[in-house]
C-alpha cells in the first residue's frame, strides 16, 4: 500500500485532535495550541497548513503568544511541514531525524 502526502497530512491532523488544547488560535494557517502544562503536543504549534505570506511573521506571533503566557515555544514539525522553506521547518529538517516505523 502506497502512503500519499494527503494520507500523511490526514494522520498529522488526527494527532492534533488526539491531544486537544484548552486554547487555540490560527496563525497564518498554523494551529497554535496552549494548555498550560503536561503534553508537549498540546502546547505546540502544528505546522500542517500554512496560509500566510511570511513564515517569519508567523513565527514572531507564535513566540509572542507563548512569551505572554511564560511558556516554552514549541513547534511540531513533520516531513510535510509547511512552508518547507520556512526557517523553523528547515532547521527541524536539518537537525531532527525523521522517525520511521
Amino acid at each position: 500500500m502506497q502512503i500519499t502526502a494527503d494520507d500523511l497530512r490526514r494522520v498529522e491532523r488526527l494527532h492534533v485532535r488526539a491531544w486537544p488544547a484548552l486554547e487555540t488560535a490560527i496563525i497564518h494557517g498554523w494551529l497554535w495550541r496552549y494548555s498550560g502544562g503536561g503534553s508537549q503536543r498540546a502546547n505546540s504549534v502544528c505546522t500542517v497548513d500554512f496560509a500566510g505570506a511570511d513564515p517569519a511573521d508567523a513565527l514572531d506571533e507564535v513566540e509572542a503568544r507563548y512569551r505572554a503566557r511564560n511558556a516554552t515555544v514549541r513547534v511540531h514539525t513533520y516531513d510535510l511541514s509547511t512552508p518547507p522553506e520556512s526557517p523553523i521547518c528547515c532547521k527541524a529538517a536539518a537537525t531532527i531525524p525523521a522517525r520511521r516505523r
